[in-house]
Formats: structure tokens, sequence, C-alpha cells
């Protein structure tokens, strides 16, 4: 029997070249960032939230609360600092509130 070679990789490493290799990342990126900011404000305050979506470097917030809306935006820069320093790269450039 013939002895197999092994090639140690981790799987990370593996999923990282596949999502890369077949075009996911951008889309991968936007799923990070979205889990971190929910994992960021917790669950009671993603209660507050309808809607959170990616598209083209901004991550966009629908509230259903006016109060949390006006909390966040003041803190808008430091929030994309701490989301983008979660994600490992520079991911976010704006957020709107809606």
């Amino acid at each position: 029997m013939a002895k197999r070679e092994s090639d140690n990789e981790s799987i990370k490493s593996v999923v990282s070249r596949f999502i890369k290799s077949h075009g996911f990342s951008d889309k991968f990126n936007e799923y990070q960032i979205v889990e971190a900011f929910s994992k960021l404000m917790g669950k009671v305050i993603m209660k507050k939230i309808n809607n959170a979506y990616m598209h083209n470097n901004t991550l966009y917030l629908e509230f259903n609360s006016a109060s949390l809306r006006n909390e966040l935006s003041m803190e808008k820069t430091k929030l994309i600092k701490l989301l983008n320093e979660g994600a490992g790269s520079e991911i976010i450039t704006n957020i709107i509130f809606k």
C-alpha cells in the first residue's frame, strides 16, 4: 500500500483560499461585518434594529428606535474603527443610520 504524503494545511487557510478563488470574498467580508456588529451590540440592541446589511463598503442600519439611532450616530467613527479592527482590514468606510 502506498504511503500518503502529508501536506498539513490548516482548515482556515483552505477555506480562505476557497473563498478567494471562487469570488466570495466580498460577500464573506460583508457577512463578517454584520455578524461582528450584532456581537458588539448584543441581543437587546439588535432587537431594536430592523435590518443590517452592507453595500459598497457601507453598513446600513435600519432602526425602529429613534433614540438608539441618534445615540449610535454620535459614535459613528468609533463603530467603524471597532468593526474594521474586528474584521482585520479596512472594510467599512461609512455607516448609514435609517
